[in-house]
């Protein structure tokens, strides 16, 4: 899958955050958290400057998945590996 394509929605800048901000979070490095974003895991946005910016409600979810996952809540998805 490819980069969600969010131009007709609106959204503040404090609801985006850089991949180096989502590695950091998630305990991955910043090619993974780019290989989640380019395969459709999360949800994001280039930048003109090419820069990739996650929609933070994305990694909540993802991060939401993965505790219900490792809790036995769920089963695990291939997509949801990164």
């Amino acid at each position: 899958m490819k980069t969600k394509n969010m131009e007709k929605t609106n959204f503040t800048k404090n609801q985006f955050i850089s991949t180096g901000g989502v590695a950091k979070r998630l305990g991955l490095s910043s090619v993974t958290v780019q290989k989640m974003v380019d395969e459709g895991v999360l949800a994001a946005f280039k930048t003109m400057g090419g820069h990739r910016r996650v929609l933070l409600e994305s990694v909540e979810n993802f991060e939401r998945d993965i505790a219900r996952q490792l809790s036995g809540g769920g089963d695990v998805k291939e997509r949801d590996v990164p």
